[in-house]
């Protein structure tokens, strides 16, 4: 039988954010990633940058600009995150 192989990725995340009113927040969020392949780690690429978070009765939206912080090759130099969420 053929032997399965796995791919699979770890993402550590952190962030901290101060609250200027209710509705928006500015915050630094760090977001790694972590590539396995064939059992070993291809990389892991490090990432730090702002966060700006705006809020709703009824929805979320948060967006963040990260450059890499690392010296890893194999991943992308900047990241942009952007999160919309729906509350009901």
């Amino acid at each position: 039988p053929e032997s399965e192989e796995w791919e699979y990725e770890l993402i550590p995340t952190f962030g901290a954010a101060w609250h200027f009113t209710h509705a928006v927040s500015l915050g630094v969020e760090y977001y790694g990633k972590a590539k396995f392949e064939h059992g070993e780690m291809e990389y892991f690429a490090s990432y730090v940058g702002p966060a700006l978070s705006v809020a709703g009765r009824s929805f979320f939206w948060t967006l963040a600009a990260q450059p890499r912080v690392d010296s890893t090759d194999e991943a992308p130099q900047v990241q942009v995150r952007s999160l919309f969420g729906v509350l009901f």
